[in-house]
């Protein structure tokens, strides 16, 4: 937005001479808030398949198709929505001149001028997600470790952000050439302990809740939770008809559960599929799971 940029500069007055372009708010949401967009502006196709409990459309937008994501808002949700799209893009745009964060990133967000919706605007990759690609050719070994990978430097951006996904889950998770691992958004109407427990957070018959949210309802989720539903996930990649427990609070039991796993793997969730002491995202990506086949 150019407006932005010259008020940034040389024009620090131009929010008050136009205060129609709201500039003040495309500044502060790091250029995603975008007040001139309106979901009348769109051809939009309505995605059945995909909306379950909220409304998404496709369309394009500056040549790219795109996926609009619609929240009911009043005043307060809206205010709710800013913030929290706001520093989860901040999340990505403050790290990009770093190596690649591996997440999603929100193209825009815009609040509708004849409906009470908030509308994120989000890149269209069709049967993109995990769960897509897992249920049409699932991944390979070498595969799933260079897409885990992903989402790994995914996650530890956004907990050095100060960020809990607490929402990690094959709907989520997005798969790029078959080997590039994003990980995608969340609901941001849903605090995390709403997001945390929220019924779509399985993969295949596996819980992806963390045992401690389980103990205790209401418990805040950390980024030691979203350690938890990776370690599930990575779990789940190598043995997606497993239906055993995990939820022991113990360390995984996998001499008993009849999946035989490679060393290097079953190692890395012994430190992940646990109660206490979990690696962080950034000890997860230093594993010899990880490092072995660079």
């Amino acid at each position: 937005m150019k407006l932005s940029a010259l008020a940034e500069g040389c024009c620090p007055e131009l929010p008050l001479l136009y205060p129609e372009a709201d500039i003040h708010s495309h500044m502060s949401s790091g250029g995603l808030v975008v007040k001139s967009l309106d979901r009348d502006m769109f051809d939009a196709e309505p995605m059945k398949e995909l909306s379950g409990r909220r409304p998404l459309v496709c369309t394009e937008f500056q040549g790219q198709r795109v996926i609009l994501k619609g929240y009911t808002v009043n005043e307060e949700a809206e205010a709710r929505v800013l913030e929290r799209t706001t520093q989860f893009h901040r999340t990505r745009t403050q790290r990009e001149s770093q190596t690649d964060t591996a997440i999603l990133p929100l193209l825009a967000l815009f609040f509708g001028k004849s409906d009470p919706l908030a509308y994120v605007m989000v890149p269209y990759f069709p049967n993109g997600s995990l769960w897509a690609v897992q249920a049409a050719k699932p991944l390979t070994a070498t595969e799933t470790v260079k897409v885990m990978r992903g989402v790994a430097r995914g996650l530890q951006a956004l907990h050095a952000a100060g960020v809990t996904h607490a929402s990690l889950n094959p709907n989520n998770v997005f798969v790029l050439h078959r080997h590039q691992g994003m990980v995608g958004d969340y609901d941001f109407i849903k605090t995390p302990v709403q997001r945390a427990m929220d019924s779509g957070m399985v993969a295949g018959s596996i819980s992806l809740v963390a045992p401690e949210l389980c103990q205790t309802q209401g418990t805040p989720p950390t980024p030691a939770c979203d350690m938890y539903s990776y370690g599930c996930l990575l779990f789940w990649l190598h043995a997606p008809g497993f239906n055993g427990d995990l939820d022991s609070g113990r360390r995984l039991a996998l001499d008993i559960s009849g999946v035989k796993l490679e060393a290097r793997l079953q190692a890395l969730l012994s430190k992940l599929l646990v109660c206490v002491g979990r690696l962080t995202a950034a000890e997860t990506l230093a594993d010899d799971y990880f490092l072995s086949d660079q």
